[in-house]
């Protein structure tokens, strides 16, 4: 049970970091009884941008944690072959949750950028329940039994079937974890206790006559393997040149994270990545709700009879495929047997200007999502089309008796935003004085509904509706 409000913590928290609160800085994003976890919102300014996934003892008023490991920007191999400077490390990416374990006044803590956990969680949470599982089966052991609070805490990717939606990588039943580092949050206490918090392992396994932690897990290509990521060790390092960075993303199709120096001495680091990569991240979003998804991709869809469909459409297939298809029927027997679906790639603008409409556009971009995910996950989108046309028909039948004034039947909370659309309809529409009858300003008023609920509803609130009339 949570201690404070979000305001309490709201309060705390900018004396602990020692920086004003307001629309567009940070929020608490949880909180675990006395425990908060404060992010930074998406368009704040610089000084803003450590505080990512950060944790604040709102009873001690200290800060737990620093910042996780956070997103680093993607480039296209293309790209950065053309970069003049030097290669300091590369290392195998991995796709996975950001994820801190600390142990703090006798509870050990899970943590996401923007979520806390505890043991208690492990039903139902896969990040709890995953973590705790690979831990318990690993003869690593991250804190001393004696120790109430830890001096220190370790950072891990966690790697899964459910939430790893790009990567091809084998991923066991049991996911993995990736072994970034671990912390010091005291440094006096760290040494007075002589904390090793190293992780270790006693099990290995001969592989190619070199013996290798069993826990590690591979890429496969068809020139060889490579060894990207372990439980226990950090992912595993390339040699620090442009063939070696260039071979591993031509044949793995994965990622790697490159820091380098630039002739003017400046060391970045960033995320170099395969074309198809780029493009499947660009779909997908590493998004572990893929119906929220595809609702936020459909409501870029052109729309029929906009003024900008033209403009849509240049903008859609930016980042779409455009796909040859006859109707959703045949798509999904194609899905069920684990077919691909051939791509248009000539004249791909006049195709769609000519022989694409809405519904048309919604089903390319189904196809687009299915096309994007490995085998093992392709199964996840099959009812994704037949769930959102579900959901936008019956938001569309509700609204069209809310025109006609008749009652309408389902939850209050969906009947609220849908009123609040319909509001927003006779607002940018022609008024009812402009029609002979009120049968004609009704008819006009129905030809916006469709197109305002896929274009015009967040996805929060589409969602929502959807599970509040039992359609999720």
């Amino acid at each position: 049970m949570n201690k404070y409000t979000r305001e309490q913590a709201l309060d705390i928290v900018s004396r602990v970091i020692d920086l004003p609160h307001g629309d567009e800085t940070y929020d608490v994003v949880h909180i675990n009884g006395s425990m908060a976890v404060v992010h930074h919102h998406n368009n704040a300014e610089s000084k803003y941008s450590h505080l990512r996934g950060v944790v604040i003892d709102l009873d001690d008023e200290v800060m737990i944690t620093k910042s996780a490991f956070g997103a680093i920007a993607p480039v296209s191999i293309r790209d950065f072959k053309l970069t003049n400077g030097t290669l300091n490390r590369v290392l195998c990416g991995v796709e996975g949750t950001n994820l801190k374990v600390l142990k703090y006044k006798g509870t050990v803590y899970y943590v996401t950028n923007r979520r806390i956990y505890t043991a208690e969680d492990k039903e139902k949470v896969l990040y709890v329940k995953y973590t705790m599982s690979i831990l318990e089966n690993n003869p690593s052991e991250l804190f001393r039994a004696d120790m109430d609070t830890a001096p220190y805490y370790h950072e891990f990717i966690l790697v899964n079937r459910e939430t790893s939606q790009l990567t091809t990588i084998h991923i066991p039943e049991s996911g993995f974890l990736v072994y970034v580092g671990t912390r010091i949050i005291d440094e006096d206490e760290y040494k007075k206790q002589n904390c090793k918090p190293v992780i270790t392992t006693s099990e290995f396994t001969k592989l190619y006559g070199i013996n290798v932690p069993i826990t590690s897990r591979y890429v496969y290509t068809n020139r060889g393997s490579y060894t990207p990521v372990s439980t226990i060790y950090p992912t595993e390092a390339l040699p620090s040149t442009m063939e070696g960075l260039c071979k591993y993303i031509q044949y793995s199709k994965e990622f790697c994270i490159v820091t380098y120096t630039d002739d003017s001495g400046k060391v970045s680091t960033i995320r170099v990545c395969s074309d198809d990569y780029l493009r499947k991240e660009s779909v997908l979003q590493f998004s572990d709700n893929l119906l929220k998804r595809y609702i936020a991709l459909c409501r870029g869809c052109p729309m029929d009879g906009a003024r900008n469909r033209h403009q849509s459409i240049n903008k859609y297939l930016k980042k779409h495929n455009i796909y040859h298809f006859e109707d959703a029927k045949s798509v999904l027997t194609l899905m069920k047997k684990g077919k691909s679906i051939s791509t248009i790639h000539r004249n791909k603008f006049h195709y769609c200007k000519d022989s694409m409409n809405t519904e048309r556009f919604i089903i390319n971009t189904w196809i687009d999502m299915y096309s994007c995910l490995p085998p093992r996950n392709k199964h996840l989108v099959h009812d994704l089309y037949d769930k959102y046309i579900s959901i936008v028909d019956t938001l569309e039948s509700l609204m069209t008796r809310l025109i006609h004034e008749e009652e309408v039947d389902c939850p209050a909370s969906v009947l609220q935003i849908l009123n609040k659309k319909l509001d927003d309809i006779k607002y940018y529409s022609p008024k009812e004085s402009a029609f002979e009858t009120k049968a004609d300003y009704q008819e006009q008023l129905l030809g916006y509904v469709r197109r305002n609920i896929i274009q015009y509803t967040r996805v929060s609130d589409l969602y929502s509706m959807g599970s509040d009339l039992g359609l999720v």
